[in-house]
């Protein structure tokens, strides 16, 4: 995990350095019409495997996050920013009421154009008796994400997390939640067989220094003394169809 933050956070510093350069001199400002600041294309995903004990059982703990071919494709200080709004207007992101005079995307909310409709994870070896080499495992893993989206679709309100309880997987990931109250970034916090294609619309904090997207739990397995590591697959496909992939191996 911490591999997978340290990494990217170097990355996605890039890309929204990228993104201010692609866009104008620093020294311009853009008023604020969307809680998002810049688009970027994602060409691959990268995953970061940590084990961890929640509830006195272990797990695999499975990052998912941007690598370090994204390219910057629109931002708040596009001189046309007919892009960035067509983007912005998928997501009726464009009027954000606290707008403002806007001129360091240092921090800057950025997410991929691509948004995605299913996550699946298949086993390449047999991971138990009842999930063979090439099954599904969705139905063992549970899904942690967060989300601006339905900040935006609820006209910009809040989640309240002091008056939610989050499950322990959720708070393995965001810690801090239920001591900040009201946030923007809404729980996505189920099976991973329940996750719908709205549950990754905008998927993350699309934070800098927070670059992934998803968390996957998967519970290890017992009395497999002498079982070979099992590799798994995960596939994230877009609203274009387009599959990103990565692999990973379970012990």
């Amino acid at each position: 995990m911490k591999k997978l933050i340290k990494g990217s956070i170097g990355v996605f510093a890039i890309i929204v350095t990228a993104i201010i350069v692609y866009s104008c001199d620093l020294g311009e400002s853009a008023i604020r019409t969307s809680y998002v600041l810049g688009y970027y294309k994602l060409n691959s995903v990268i995953a970061d495997t940590a084990s961890v004990s929640i509830g006195g059982k272990n797990y695999y703990k499975v990052a998912i996050g941007m690598d370090n071919t994204a390219e910057p494709v629109a931002s708040i200080y596009d001189s046309d920013r007919s892009l960035f709004d067509y983007y912005c207007s998928i997501h009726n992101d464009m009027l954000y009421p606290k707008a403002k005079i806007y001129s360091d995307l240092t921090n800057g909310i950025s997410f991929p154009i691509h948004d995605f409709t299913k996550v699946e994870v298949v086993c390449k070896g047999q991971w138990d008796e009842e999930h063979p080499a090439g099954s599904c495992l969705n139905d063992i893993i549970h899904f942690v994400s967060v989300s601006p989206y339905p900040y935006i679709m609820a006209g910009y309100k809040g989640f309240d997390y002091g008056k939610h309880t989050m499950s322990a997987y959720f708070n393995n990931v965001y810690p801090f939640q239920t001591n900040y109250g009201v946030l923007v970034i809404y729980p996505v916090d189920k099976p991973l067989s329940e996750v719908t294609k709205e549950d990754l619309i905008l998927s993350g904090t699309g934070e800098m220094d927070w670059p992934e997207f998803c968390n996957l739990f998967i519970a290890k397995r017992t009395g497999t003394k002498g079982v070979s590591p099992c590799g798994i697959e995960i596939r994230m496909t877009d609203d274009a169809g387009k599959i990103f992939s990565v692999n990973t191996e379970l012990d």
